[in-house]
């Protein structure tokens, strides 16, 4: 199943449980309250967030949508007393948003590695349970194939850890550490962005429709977090970015480098 196709479907399941809930909470007998449908397509923007830019995007519009609820509900919360039932629905409402963004956004960006990994001939890495080098070798021919033909670009963010972050480290804790930096990455990316582990250690973001200055920006957010994360050192995580058209030849001869073939799989 593509991605795209995954992306539909989400939509669709959550569009239709979206209409459901907002069924079964009509009122009887009475006109429907405005502003809880309102709230309710609210909820279809959010889930849209999650789906399209993961946890940080469902984040950024869960909060658009609980701030224009609040604002909505201004005249409900000036009035003296308000009802226990009035405060349960509001809270209730703004928990929906928040979990809706934030959780929603988190398990729609797991979904494709999830599949991925139940994929006959695996393109899972084993220590990150992200993609590895040979998935990521075929999706970085496919983006320079879409920007040849259409000058559609990409960019690519490639994170490189010292080897001294793992001195001492079992391989149980190493394992540890790279799934948990592999989380935190992909965490922050849209549902679009893939990441990957090579087989050399580095981890290789790949951005489509992203220009050079939006890789950089990536590179630089993601680059901290990881130093934060690791408790490394200003040299400990480098990262270089690369894009089209300005850095077509070098992404060609990454390209061919991966393509050529395992190297020796290493935690640096």
């Amino acid at each position: 199943m593509t991605l795209s196709r995954i992306e539909s479907l989400i939509l669709a399941v959550g569009a239709a449980m979206i209409v459901g809930s907002l069924a079964v909470s009509l009122p009887v007998g009475g006109p429907p309250e405005v502003i809880e449908i309102v709230a309710n397509l609210m909820l279809f923007g959010v889930l849209f967030g999650a789906v399209k830019w993961g946890r940080r995007g469902g984040l950024i519009a869960a909060i658009i949508a609980a701030s224009v609820y609040i604002l909505m509900r201004i005249p409900t919360l000036q009035a003296v007393p308000i009802s226990p039932e009035t405060m349960i629905i509001i809270g209730s409402r703004l928990a929906a948003l928040g979990i809706l963004g934030v959780i929603g956004g988190e398990a729609t960006t797991r979904v494709k590695y999830i599949m991925a990994g139940l994929e006959e001939d695996s393109s899972i890495d084993e220590w990150s349970r992200v993609f590895n080098e040979k998935h990521v070798a075929v999706e970085l021919m496919q983006s320079l194939g879409r920007t040849d033909r259409y000058g559609e670009p990409f960019s690519i963010v490639i994170f490189t850890l010292s080897p001294s972050l793992f001195a001492g480290f079992s391989s149980s804790r190493q394992r540890s550490v790279v799934r948990g930096l592999a989380d935190l990455i992909r965490s922050d990316l849209r549902m679009v962005d893939e990441v990957a582990r090579l087989n050399d250690g580095r981890f290789l973001v790949l951005l489509p429709h992203t220009p050079k200055a939006g890789g950089a920006v990536v590179g630089d957010r993601l680059g901290g977090l990881t130093k934060t994360k690791l408790g490394a050192q200003d040299r400990s995580v480098t990262w270089q970015v690369l894009s089209t058209p300005e850095d077509t030849d070098a992404l060609r001869a990454l390209h061919a480098s991966l393509a050529a073939g395992p190297q020796d799989d290493q935690t640096s």
